[in-house]
């Protein structure tokens, strides 16, 4: 009998067994597939019959990462507090729990947790989840601004470079070479395609392009406050869909108009890629476009089934730098923010490259009043009135180096001024930490003041209050700089060495303020603040300019934002079609294909424009060279524009940089001036000797600006204004007057340092000449 029990025992343990392996292989493959939901409920029903099996990951590990997918923090921190008391030593769930925490703002226990799992790791071996803790710790510290230890950690890391969760640290990556991070950004979750059988090649329907949008972010959100007006304008170009990722309850949703009400879709419980992809196939997109990349509750993994191999792919917007996933044809971007030259480095993906700022601005619609209000006061944000420096970027976007800055700044303006910081989540922990760091660099803890975050839409009018805006550096303002831009405040910012860190240069660049408030290097951008707060009459100057460039500008044209994406999007998906290739918008109306090369927008012009030594294409100018070249238009000597009758030229653009001889001999000149008409324009840019020999006498050059500013006066041909006046006087040449920028080419002529102009920018007219006089001028000059 007593046998018999035995066998019947061991029957019935083999029974569960077998049973827990059958659910742990269809959980695996749930699992690898990105179906959240079959996870959960496999998971969850194995718990609820037979608990934990000993194995790794453990059944609540899946259970917490498939409601972790889902967007249930509180569920799936949960899951991870049961895996981690089953198994104490399980890093894996010590970091997930950690996740989860953090995307809750719990900071304190965010911390512990990761600190937990890098413990368990090191005791283990597990050399990867320890270095993937030790960055999740660096972000969470960073979030309420603690940097105790800090760079130690993030030396950590970037010494190491394979941690995956580094790719997504700001502070981490910018330490990083672009390679590397590249190859990262190869190895994340998400960055892998799934099992399934790709589609067959069809032919697209004729009508509009079917362009459909992917985020859970479609609620009071920056990414929904972004995009709201731009989509609604793209529509009237393409077919456009919006797929949201979290609940059917939305501002957005309740805010947005008509035109898209019914093409708005909550995904649900087609939260899996099978069950997405068969809705993307069935609503024939062209295009798909994630707005999340590897952030919480990611879209990408939608986009992984094969069977949207003939659907183009695209990134844009949320994650502003390579998704590494080898599913998504191409990235959208600009001529700032992704350099052309190092795109095979920094990308995995194509680049679609849009003439301005690749991100929407939609304020004039949302925030127009905030134009016609009176400017908020200190009193409106419950302060004193007193100089305000202030920052729009949460505490996570900034570290000790831009801080130095901040200070310094401080230290350099009068008694009066302060930095003003928003009352962000979390500001409880950091605000104590941050009077002790200004404390530190000798600056009176009560010069840093925090305001209260108002309803959205008083949000932008009451930042007006500020003087000047300071842009974070680590990862640089996205919506925050364009708030800050349509409430008048002249902003500080510094391109940094990818993506996410250029976004500030691109919106200055957008709305033209680039050549008064873009730094080229930390101390030029602590000059450039200090300079506004202690010459009243400059500020005032830049701030009449930023308000008459708001509603003129790039930046905050809507309609001309979607134009240029409806061509991109046109063209890429041509491109996609033969095989994908690059694809730059030189203007809201053109689009074409190509290889890394650099980009302009253009001003056409039916008259005859010449570019000396020109090595780009730009719509209605012809390139004139010495040499044979891909983008030269006529091989001609410089004093013999044999090409050209007498007095057939509307103008003629040279930068000294190209010439052999700056400024061009008085024989040059004489030989310019016979083809250009009566009144034709002659435009140089060259570096200005004067301004340069006043820099190069001052002490207080950093040496990698010395030798900056030291190559530009003597590798590139400075100019004295006074002779070329001289020069181009005897050539025939009147009206000679220096301008600020002439808003052509993408070239030297709006390099600035310390917020002054180093280009010697020249107009001179063609005179004593027969024959009605012309007038030449171009929209984007600045006198």
């Amino acid at each position: 009998m007593r046998k018999l029990v035995t066998v019947v025992a061991v029957a019935a343990a083999w029974q569960r067994y077998d049973e827990g392996s059958d659910a742990r292989r269809r959980i695996v493959e749930a699992h690898a597939s990105g179906d959240a939901n079959a996870v959960a409920q496999l998971a969850q029903a194995q718990l609820d019959s037979h608990g934990e099996d000993g194995q790794k990951p453990s059944f609540n590990h899946f259970l917490g990462w498939a409601r972790f997918q889902r967007g249930d923090l509180g569920g799936a921190r949960d899951a991870f507090l049961a895996a981690v008391e089953h198994d104490p030593h399980d890093a894996r769930s010590w970091l997930h729990l950690g996740a989860s925490l953090l995307s809750a703002f719990q900071i304190p226990a965010a911390t512990a947790a990761f600190a937990n799992a890098n413990d368990a790791a090191i005791k283990t071996g597990d050399g990867a989840t320890a270095r993937d803790a030790l960055a999740k710790l660096v972000k969470a510290k960073a979030w309420v601004a603690d940097w105790a230890g800090f760079d130690y950690a993030v030396e950590a890391v970037a010494q190491d470079a394979s941690s995956t969760e580094g790719l997504g640290v700001a502070h981490v990556a910018a330490r990083l070479p672009l390679d590397v991070l590249r190859e990262l950004a190869r190895h994340q979750p998400h960055a892998s395609s799934i099992d399934g059988v790709p589609s067959s090649p069809t032919s697209r329907k004729r009508g509009k392009l079917r362009v459909g949008f992917v985020t859970s972010d479609f609620g009071a959100h920056p990414v929904s406050a972004t995009l709201r007006g731009a989509l609604l304008a793209l529509d009237a170009h393409c077919d456009v869909r919006v797929y949201s990722l979290g609940s059917g309850d939305s501002w957005w949703r309740r805010n947005v108009s008509d035109t898209l009400l019914d093409r708005f879709v909550d995904l649900g419980d087609t939260y899996s890629p099978v069950k997405a992809a068969s809705r993307f196939l069935g609503d024939d997109l062209d295009v798909i476009i994630d707005l999340h990349g590897h952030t919480l509750h990611s879209g990408l993994p939608l986009l992984a089934h094969p069977s949207l191999s003939n659907v183009l792919r695209l990134s844009f917007c949320g994650w502003p730098q390579t998704t590494g996933a080898s599913f998504i044809n191409s990235i959208v971007a600009d001529k700032v923010v992704a350099v052309p030259e190092q795109a095979s480095r920094e990308f995995t993906e194509k680049l679609i490259m849009l003439p301005e700022s690749y991100l929407p601005a939609d304020h004039a619609n949302l925030v127009g009043s905030v134009l016609s209000r009176p400017r908020a006061t200190a009193e409106d944000v419950n302060h004193t009135s007193g100089f305000a420096f202030g920052s729009l970027s949460s505490f996570q976007k900034l570290d000790s180096t831009i801080f130095d800055v901040w200070a310094n700044i401080l230290r350099r303006s009068s008694k009066r001024s302060v930095l003003r910081l928003m009352r962000y989540a979390l500001h409880d922990l950091a605000e104590p930490r941050l009077r002790e760091e200004l404390a530190a660099r000798g600056v009176h803890p009560s010069r840093l003041e925090f305001i209260q975050m108002a309803p959205w839409l008083d949000h932008v009018w009451q930042k007006s209050h500020l003087d000047v805006m300071l842009d974070s550096i680590v990862k640089s303002g996205h919506s925050v700089v364009q708030d800050g831009l349509w409430a008048q405040v002249p902003s500080i910012s510094l391109a940094g060495n990818r993506m996410e860190a250029r976004a500030g240069a691109t919106a200055l660049r957008a709305v033209r303020l680039s050549a008064y408030t873009e730094a080229l290097s930390l101390r030029d951008y602590e000059s450039l603040a200090a300079s506004l707060e202690s010459d009243s009459r400059r500020l005032i100057a830049v701030r009449s300019l930023l308000k008459k460039r708001l509603t003129a500008a790039p930046l905050f044209d809507t309609e001309r934002w979607a134009r240029s994406f409806s061509h991109a999007l046109h063209a890429a998906y041509e491109a996609f079609s033969h095989g994908n290739a690059h694809v730059v918008v030189k203007d809201a109306q053109h689009a074409s294909r190509f290889d890394i090369d650099d980009v302009h927008d253009g001003n056409e012009s039916q008259a005859i424009l010449l570019r000396i030594h020109g090595q780009t294409h730009k719509a209605g100018w012809r390139n004139v060279h010495t040499v044979p070249g891909e983008s030269v238009d006529h091989v001609l000597q410089l004093d013999n524009l044999k090409d050209f009758e007498d007095a057939s030229v509307a103008a003629i653009y040279a930068e000294a940089q190209t010439l052999e001889e700056a400024p061009p001999s008085l024989h040059v000149l004489q030989e310019w001036w016979r083809v250009l008409q009566p009144g034709g324009a002659f435009f140089l840019s060259a570096p200005d000797m004067k301004v340069l020999s006043a820099f190069l006498a001052r002490d207080d050059l950093a040496p990698a600006e010395r030798d900056a500013l030291t190559e530009l006066m003597f590798q590139r041909t400075a100019v004295d204004f006074d002779l070329l006046n001289r020069t181009l006087s005897t050539a025939g040449f009147c009206d000679v007057e220096k301008v600020r920028g002439f808003g052509l080419f993408n070239d030297t002529s709006a390099v600035a340092f310390r917020g002054e102009r180093l280009a010697l920018n020249v107009v001179a007219r063609a005179c004593r000449k027969e024959g009605h006089a012309i007038t030449v001028q171009f929209p984007g000059m600045e006198t």
